[in-house]
């Protein structure tokens, strides 16, 4: 979730009355998903933007703060600080107020002045963060803050390799470390995943073989046990994204710096080491990326050898990088050459439509990749197998990726997340779209042949969603009011229900509502918020 900031004027206080103090109204409220910056107007007319967060750092979280300060010179040391402000939980107001001292001195010079932020990491260095000069006519004033929630991760499914952080099978959504940690998300990737506490740290849980857990060593871990990174084997508190694919999984930091673990066979950690292991997160470089997938489905005969990542800096921002090695079915080279050597360095996508948009998330299995842009359009290729690429076509290989039409609608899309055969899209109005191959239910439809191009899947009679997921031969879907729906193979425990085949979405009785939702190697990974269910 995005961080949300309010500027909200309160009362007037009995000031003297030399000082006109006109309120500041807000004109819009900035949401999830969009520019963290915060339009505010002047009663008399003078407008002001204010940034509040860098637009590309997303992420606020308890014991962060912000810094707050009136400059009324040509450097900081002529400056007012209205004080430090801690953040101590999500949802906090965070007030500051400007005294008749602080005005006096703000607008000596020419009643101008520039309002600077310094928001400063739990642990990390301050950053400041410039607003644009206006007249300092307002006294007080209140930031409202919506951090990233903290949640609690439940699990349900088999359990092969601990990839749950247990033995046996689990039937019914089980807390995974019986909240010993708060966490801020969980990613998986077949038998092995990794989940960012709430102090920013990264913790790996699963199959371990190859070092793709980087916890220092190439065991299961019986429990959630702290990734290590570099050679000395340190746990930084700035992780903020994370991907595995069963061998192996990368990492991203607050700085937007790449992070390495596990087998580095055909390139896929782009470091050209060639067939080793390695079991510590490695630094990949100065490059800075912004997201990051590793082809995160385990398929019998497929575990993925790619990692596909987006820049971040100011020369590349949004540009597509990719590096490894896939057969044909999927065409990590997007080309179609045949026996296309792998990729063992990360490399720009500089040619072909992928390289004429700016992305914003990607994600690929064995038989197909699926892209965002900044428009919320979806770019799809690879193997047309059972309709999987939405198409209408059952068999052709799209080595040049194509925009996805959605059966006539243009719906801005937020996430796609592939099965076995099938995808999923929820879009920004919180439909959940569906296309491909409908084994076993996994679309929620009766007739289990493929189907060839997206349609909506009615989620608890239309209710709009908040997140998605999907594997081999079953799918999920979250409310708005934090339900949990699932439809497809019930075996192991997966999803929570009965074994069989379940057709239609079904809700799974939960007492607390669940925030986000992930799908593993028959598994099934919620991340509950702690609040009852209406």
């Amino acid at each position: 979730m995005h961080s949300i900031y309010n500027v909200n004027s309160n009362e007037q206080d009995d000031f003297n009355d030399d000082f006109p103090v006109p309120f500041i109204d807000v004109l819009d409220r900035v949401k999830p998903g969009t520019p963290l910056t915060t339009d505010i107007a002047l009663k008399d007319g003078k407008s002001i933007t204010h940034a509040i967060l860098p637009a590309d750092h997303t992420h606020i979280f308890s014991g962060d703060s912000i810094e707050m300060i009136w400059v009324y010179g040509e450097t900081l040391e002529e400056s007012v600080s209205m004080g430090k402000k801690v953040v101590e939980s999500p949802h906090s107001e965070m007030p500051f107020e400007v005294t008749l001292e602080m005005l006096t001195a703000a607008t000596a010079n020419g009643h101008q002045a520039s309002l600077y932020y310094y928001y400063t990491p739990n642990g990390g260095p301050a950053q400041k963060i410039h607003g644009e000069t206006a007249d300092i006519d307002q006294r007080k004033f209140t930031v409202e803050v919506e951090t990233t929630p903290s949640y609690d991760i439940y699990v349900t499914g088999a359990c092969d390799h601990w990839q749950l952080a247990k033995k046996e099978q689990i039937h019914t959504l089980t807390n995974l470390d019986n909240r010993d940690h708060k966490w801020r998300s969980v990613t998986r990737g077949g038998c092995s995943h990794l989940a960012i506490s709430d102090k920013g740290q990264l913790w790996g849980f699963g199959y371990n073989g190859t070092g793709a857990l980087g916890t220092g060593d190439y065991v299961d871990p019986e429990a959630p046990t702290l990734c290590s990174f570099g050679e000395n084997g340190s746990h930084p508190t700035n992780i903020v994204q994370a991907t595995t694919a069963f061998y192996y999984s990368a990492a991203l930091d607050s700085d937007g710096y790449l992070y390495v673990t596990g087998n580095h066979s055909y390139g896929c950690l782009g470091d050209n080491q060639g067939d080793v292991n390695t079991c510590n997160f490695a630094k990949l470089g100065e490059r800075k990326y912004k997201y990051i997938s590793a082809s995160n489905m385990y398929q019998e005969g497929y575990r993925g050898y790619t990692l596909f990542a987006i820049g971040k800096d100011d020369d590349d921002e949004g540009c597509l990088y990719r590096c490894g090695w896939s057969d044909a079915n999927c065409n990590v080279h997007l080309s179609d050459e045949a026996n296309a050597p792998a990729i063992t360095t990360m490399k720009k996508v500089d040619d072909g439509t992928l390289s004429e948009h700016k992305w914003l998330s990607v994600a690929q299995t064995k038989f197909m990749g699926a892209a965002i842009n900044e428009d919320h359009e979806v770019y799809v290729w690879g193997n047309a197998w059972e309709g999987c690429l939405g198409n209408r076509d059952n068999s052709g290989k799209h080595y040049d990726p194509f925009k996805l039409s959605f059966n006539g609608e243009t719906p801005k899309i937020k996430k796609v997340v592939l099965g076995g055969q099938h995808a999923l899209a929820l879009d920004m109005d919180g439909n959940v779209w569906g296309w491909g191959w409908n084994e076993s239910h996994t679309l929620a439809q009766s007739d289990t042949g493929a189907i060839f191009e997206p349609f909506i899947i009615s989620i608890a009679n239309n209710e709009p969603c908040q997140d998605i997921a999907a594997d081999l031969y079953q799918s999920a879907a979250v409310t708005t009011d934090g339900k949990l729906y699932v439809w497809g193979q019930s075996a192991y425990g997966n999803i929570g229900l009965p074994d069989g085949s379940i057709m239609l979405p079904t809700y799974v009785p939960f007492e607390e509502k669940i925030g986000a939702i992930q799908m593993g190697y028959w598994s099934t990974l919620a991340l509950s918020t702690g609040e009852p269910v209406a």
